[in-house]
């Protein structure tokens, strides 16, 4: 061995030996940090204000429920951490990394998050009460059930997030972007939102699309796209309750538009609840049958699907979009279903078997346990769905959205491995850990 080769040799292991304690030196540090949040919130934030250069890294870390009021985490990684039911009242959230964080039920009443992305985070029932969330991102989050009120969310960005049943009491939603935002039975009453921005893909309180008029009336900027314009049904439509309680009002059926055929029998003076089930295999009435027969067993289909009718069936949804279609193990094998809206609906232990599914409209529907197995799922639309126990073995998912997605190691994917934190992350979706078992 030559002088040259052995300097080259110990200045290689010399590199080596640096990296290793700079490694040793970061994960020691990260240790450190996750000790000393443990004494709580004071220590804490006297490391940060000591030392303002430093800049924790949390990814990961198991706080559920933890009490760290008035926290400083600014600028820190919690990327994947769980911080469900956390009291992070008065935190400081600015420049902190929040990617795919649990936050459900967490109390973040008036943090200062102006400017920071909420990328994939699970932020459902959690209060913002007071908050400043201007500028602040919700990419492909989930926020329903949650409280703004008082919030600051000048310019928020809020672009296809699901906020139903939201409280926005006071809040300032002005110039906030809300296209294709839900917020059905959300509280707008008292909300600023002048300048707000909407589209006819945002639903909105009353479970309609937003119009110009809407706009108008709440003084926010209307952009059209190219979906078809959703006009008002007249009469408005009514649903079978499947299960009436005895103190309930009589409910009506809907009014089925057949060709050649007397119309339905109508029972007055409905009452619509929001948990009615979409009516099941109807038939329609004829000379020699005057009321139609009524069955919905779980699993059964409604009439558009019996055989399979899918501008009908979207009609369906579009006109009666404040309910939420349920559809528990039906029996979908081998249809034609293109270009479907199955949003926000209930399919668990549903059946897509060899089914053509290419554009379909997955968003926020429930898969538990649904088989799409053989399907086609060509620029299939997942976002915010539960997949979790899904089956996509051998399924075509090219150009298949999934963003947002929670899968688990139940759900069975389609090379036939189950889903890993690696898929989720690569797919942009949120991995849950349960048993495989």
């Amino acid at each position: 061995m030559t002088i040259r080769s052995v300097k080259r040799a110990l200045s290689m292991a010399a590199v080596a030996g640096m990296f290793l304690v700079v490694v040793q030196d970061a994960s020691g540090m990260n240790r450190q940090h996750r000790v000393l949040l443990r004494n709580g919130t004071e220590a804490w934030n006297t490391m940060r204000k000591n030392d303002p250069s430093i800049v924790p890294d949390l990814s990961d870390a198991h706080l559920k429920a933890a009490r760290l009021r008035s926290v400083d985490f600014s600028s820190t990684i919690l990327d994947k951490a769980d911080l469900s039911e956390a009291d992070l009242r008065g935190a400081d959230l600015r420049n902190a990394s929040l990617n795919m964080v649990m936050m459900t039920g967490a109390n973040l009443s008036g943090v200062r998050a102006s400017g920071v992305t909420f990328r994939m985070c699970m932020l459902d029932e959690t209060s913002f009460s007071g908050a400043d969330l201007s500028g602040a991102k919700f990419s492909t989050s989930v926020m329903r059930r949650s409280d703004f009120s008082g919030a600051s969310m000048k310019h928020a960005d809020l672009v296809s997030v699901d906020l139903r049943e939201s409280n926005f009491d006071k809040a300032d939603l002005s110039g906030a972007d809300l296209q294709g935002a839900n917020l059905w039975r959300s509280d707008l009453r008292k909300a600023l939102t002048e300048g707000m921005i909407v589209s006819d893909r945002t639903i909105v309180d009353s479970g309609l699309h937003a119009s110009p008029e809407w706009a108008a009336a709440h003084r926010a900027k209307f952009v059209a796209t190219k979906v078809e314009p959703v006009v008002p049904p007249k009469p408005a439509p009514v649903f079978y309750n499947e299960k009436p309680s005895p103190a309930s009002s009589p409910v009506s059926l809907p009014v089925v538009a057949v060709p050649a055929v007397p119309p339905k029998v109508v029972v007055p003076a409905p009452v619509v609840e929001a948990s009615l089930k979409i009516p099941a295999a109807i038939a329609v009435a004829t000379p020699s049958t005057p009321k139609p027969e009524i069955s919905s067993p779980e699993g059964q289909l409604p009439a558009e699907l019996v055989k399979p009718d899918v501008p009908a069936w979207n009609r369906l949804r579009r006109e009666n979009i404040a309910l939420k279609a349920q559809l528990r193990s039906a029996d979908l094998r081998n249809k034609n279903l293109a270009g479907a809206d199955f949003s926000n609906t209930d399919l668990s232990g549903a059946s897509f078997k060899s089914s053509n599914l290419s554009g379909a409209d997955m968003r926020g529907a429930i898969l538990f346990k649904t088989n799409f197995r053989e399907a086609d799922l060509r620029k299939a639309d997942f976002r915010n769905s539960d997949l979790r126990g899904a089956t996509l073995w051998r399924a075509d998912a090219e150009g298949a959205q999934f963003e947002g997605a929670t899968v688990s190691g139940t759900t069975i994917l389609q090379n036939g491995t189950r889903a890993s934190s690696a898929w989720a992350a690569e797919h942009k979706s949120i991995f849950i850990q349960e048993s495989t078992r």
